[in-house]
């Protein structure tokens, strides 16, 4: 589940400040690597991570330091990201079957922005904005914990949680910051 990203835009005296709260959906993700049978394993993982939202929250526009509108606004849109990580894990031996595991990783994701059109009326203006898109490259890291279970000789499940982040991200002058919570089911097979 992604976190709340919180976004800001300024220009000149105009600052724009808030939430955009992200609905999470099915992260999808394969990964390539070798395991030692000292239970360390280096993988490479490409991910796709769709989400969207329909709203900002906690707005605050202001002019000058002077707050001219706060709330929230109805804005849509969705949010695609792409990453490739390079990730370090170390499983523990346990003598009852499950095995803890403990990783990490660092790489890079590529976020696209598509928001929906909408109109903006402030102090009697109304303003209309049109549907826009962008995109941008950020640096990305990850912690991962759980558990393994050996299911036969070639294959383990993993269930685990994943929290996946990235450093700041700029949409056409609109930054933003992203964050993700992870419950995870895997099957790994060894070839």
């Amino acid at each position: 589940m992604p976190t709340a990203p919180s976004a800001s835009y300024t220009e000149g005296d105009l600052k724009l400040t808030g939430d955009i709260p992200l609905d999470g959906g099915p992260d999808f993700a394969v990964a390539v690597g070798h395991g030692a049978s000292t239970g360390l394993r280096g993988e490479i993982e490409l991910a796709y991570r769709p989400s969207s939202w329909d709203k900002y929250e906690n707005l605050n526009l202001t002019f000058e330091g002077d707050s001219i509108a706060s709330g929230d606004l109805e804005i849509g849109g969705d949010l695609e990201t792409i990453s490739l990580m390079a990730n370090g894990i170390v499983a523990f031996n346990a003598s009852w079957g499950l095995r803890p595991y403990l990783g990490a990783g660092l790489g890079f994701a590529q976020h696209d922005v598509t928001e929906d059109a909408f109109t903006l009326t402030v102090d009697g203006d109304t303003h209309e904005f049109a549907s826009s898109s962008s995109d941008d490259t950020v640096i990305a890291w990850q912690v991962m914990l759980g558990l393994t279970y050996p299911v036969s000789h070639s294959a383990e499940a993993r269930f685990g949680y994943r929290y996946f982040a990235t450093s700041e991200a700029d949409f056409d002058g609109i930054k933003a910051d992203y964050g993700s919570h992870n419950l995870e089911l895997e099957m790994l097979c060894r070839l």
